[in-house]
């Protein structure tokens, strides 16, 4: 019976040497250029003996033995290495437990003399166990350059082997068409699969989670004239391997004879764990100091209204015993006036506690807002004859606002700068701020858009930045309270009314150097040439507003019916639907049936199980003009501060009012 053999051997003439031989000695021959040829080959037919050379490309001769050896299906292979080697070497360099024979190369009497050895050796003592069947070939070492260059470019790559397993890193190297063909220590631990259960298979038949298909892409990308781009994928999105965290870089690397990719992988199991604990002990610390804020409030407007109610029903209540008294008229007047004083400041400390909603925005005109800081610093100036500097824009900046709630901000606002500083100059400035790109100042946060800004510095003792970002919480102040002396609600109300008109607030302050309070705006219209005068409801300029299609993604029942009437009240077309997939389904079949086209898409991606890339690229296949304007919980969400690395074209933090939703329409794209 025929027996059948597989020659592994880069070098074509050796190749052709040793097939025709073992042909001649009736053998059924099968041929493969390298290791990774080898284990193609192995797949389809099942040979008696291989006879395989040791320096090769990609997959070498002794990572071919390992891989046959330890495979159960191949272990009846007979393995026979040819090889230019000093046999003297072998023992050092090769383990004996992964081959059967070793016969050394020479001239082709020579080879075929020690081929005929081996197979009669297989013939006789093939089915021993080969640890009983380890001898050399007895026709003792070769001396010469061939054997010595062998020997050197085994050596050199087993030191760079050596390299290799000593680093952190996983290193898995593949051919052109991303099949495995080595990988180190590192590689086989972080994805517990050892190098001869991955080498001549596919990287990608791995798994890579929510990477899979840009990983299938990329290495698909075969282009050997040009350098391909590194693909990178980072701890913002990492990939996880059984119970490990992992970052990974495919690098193509072109050599003259076509392209080798590189798969570099880092376990960041522990930094990710760690970070992760620290986002899990900030979001607890973020709930606490919030209910910190509540409790303060809650406890501080009880107080107020407790002072004021005392005033108002102990004077009520003394009031009708002041008839029985000679002087009961006059006393009757003292105390219904100090009466009607504490319910008219129980009314203000409501109407300020209403200000802090979004639902206390009763009506919206358009202004120019120099003219709003120029009445409010002139009045205040007046009753509290206090010095100022005042600096006006040199564009007039239209913004639509509730000019009573923006006036009483504003003078919070320099009640706090005078208080400061009670002998200093008060500095105002106004001036239009247009940035392309989301901004943190003094720490807080600024999104792209275009914004008329107005400032008020003050030259007093400062605040110390481990207490700058609490100035804004209620009844966060040292001053006396009472019904009397006002409510600690000032620049709670500061704060939430400017947020209320789409607009930010930044407090930038060093302790004896002053405070800024700058506070953004939405701006409009914009340019020297527009008219101071020039006036409009909100009503109006809704009307003329350019009505769009906007289709809201939205799976909460009362926000679909509150985006719903705030898009009406902004005079767009609005369809809502439940989730992405009717969304995609609901263009899909608008692009069909062609017509009027949507121009905005609205959506919480929070609910969606694929990454904000993904859902972009989905709604964009659909129609490639759409602004797509993402939702997040608050504008300190990753991808709220920088939608448009994701793909978005805006962002619209909850909670959102009227004026940030127009104004994120405005702004998308821009």
């Amino acid at each position: 019976m025929s027996l059948s053999v597989l020659v592994v051997e880069n070098n074509p003439v050796i190749q052709l040497a040793v097939s025709a031989i073992l042909e001649q000695e009736g053998c059924l021959v099968q041929t493969a250029e390298n290791g990774l040829d080898a284990l193609n080959k192995l797949k389809e037919d099942t040979p008696d003996l291989l006879f395989t050379d040791l320096v090769m490309p990609y997959v070498s001769g002794e990572q071919l033995c390992r891989i046959v050896k330890t495979n159960p299906s191949y272990s009846d292979i007979y393995i026979v290495i040819v090889t230019a080697m000093v046999a003297g070497d072998m023992h050092t360099i090769l383990d004996f437990d992964y081959y059967d024979l070793c016969i050394e190369k020479g001239h082709l009497g020579e080879i075929r003399t020690h081929i005929r050895s081996a197979l009669l050796r297989y013939r006789n003592d093939g089915h021993v166990s080969r640890k009983e069947n380890t001898l050399i070939s007895d026709v003792g070492d070769i001396e010469g350059p061939t054997a010595k260059v062998a020997g050197e470019l085994f050596s050199e790559r087993r030191h760079l082997n050596s390299i290799l397993e000593n680093l952190s890193e996983g290193v898995i190297g593949m051919n052109r068409e991303g099949v495995v063909v080595s990988m180190n220590n590192a590689a086989q631990k972080i994805l517990d699969h050892s190098a001869e259960q991955m080498i001549g298979s596919p990287l990608v038949a791995t798994g890579w989670g929510s990477h899979q298909a840009e990983v299938e892409y990329w290495l698909q990308e075969r282009t050997d004239s040009a350098e391909q781009e590194q693909l990178d994928i980072l701890g913002e999105a990492p990939l996880f391997f059984s119970e490990k965290i992992v970052t990974a870089s495919f690098v193509a690397v072109y050599e003259q004879g076509g392209r080798f990719n590189l798969c570099i992988l880092r376990d960041i199991t522990r930094q990710f764990r760690a970070e992760e604990e620290n986002r899990t002990r900030d979001t607890a610390i973020k709930l606490i100091t919030k209910m910190d804020a509540m409790s303060c409030m809650a406890g501080g407007i009880a107080h107020d209204f407790n002072n004021l109610l005392t005033v108002i029903c102990g004077n009520l209540d003394m009031l009708t015993q002041a008839g029985k008294r000679s002087d009961g008229e006059q006393l009757s007047r003292a105390m219904l006036e100090h009466a009607r004083t504490a319910a008219y400041m129980a009314v203000e400390l409501t109407r300020k506690i209403s200000s802090s909603s979004p639902f206390g925005i009763v009506s919206r005109d358009s202004v120019d807002l120099d003219d709003i800081v120029s009445s409010v610093l002139e009045d205040f100036a007046k009753e509290h004859k206090v010095p100022y500097k005042r600096t006006p824009g040199t564009e007039t900046s239209m913004v639509q606002i509730d000019s009573s709630q923006v006036k009483t901000a504003l003078a919070n606002i320099l009640q706090n700068a005078m208080e400061a500083d009670p002998l200093g100059e008060i500095e105002v400035h106004t001036k239009l701020a247009e940035y392309e790109e989301p901004l943190l100042m003094a720490g807080q946060y600024v999104p792209a858009g275009c914004y008329c800004c107005v400032t008020v510095q003050d030259r007093g003792e400062g605040i110390d930045q481990d207490q700058l970002l609490n100035i804004f919480d209620p009844y966060y102040s040292t001053k006396a309270r009472g019904a009397s002396r006002g409510v600690g609600l000032g620049l709670t109300v500061v704060y939430a009314t400017f947020r209320n008109h789409g607009g930010y607030v930044v407090v930038d302050s060093e302790p004896d150097k002053g405070t800024a309070v700058s506070c953004f705006l939405p701006c409009y219209q914009t340019g020297a040439t527009e008219k101071k005068n020039t006036k409009g409801s909100a009503d109006q300029q809704r009307k003329t507003a350019s009505p769009q299609k906007v289709l809201l993604i939205e799976k909460d029942n009362q926000l679909q019916q509150f985006g719903k009437a705030m898009l009406d009240y902004l005079n767009h077309d609005v369809e809502i639907v439940n989730g992405l997939s009717e969304g995609l389904a609901y263009l899909r079949t608008e692009r069909e049936q062609g017509g009027e086209t949507t121009q905005f898409v609205i959506l919480d991606p929070a609910s969606e199980l694929l990454e904000h890339q993904e859902i972009c690229s989905a709604l964009k296949e659909q129609n490639s003009e759409l602004k797509i304007i993402v939702t997040g919980r608050s504008i300190f969400d990753s991808v709220v501060e920088d939608c448009r690395q994701y793909g978005y074209s805006n962002a619209l933090p909850k909670p959102f009012t009227v004026d940030s939703l127009r104004h994120v329409l405005v702004t998308a794209g821009k």
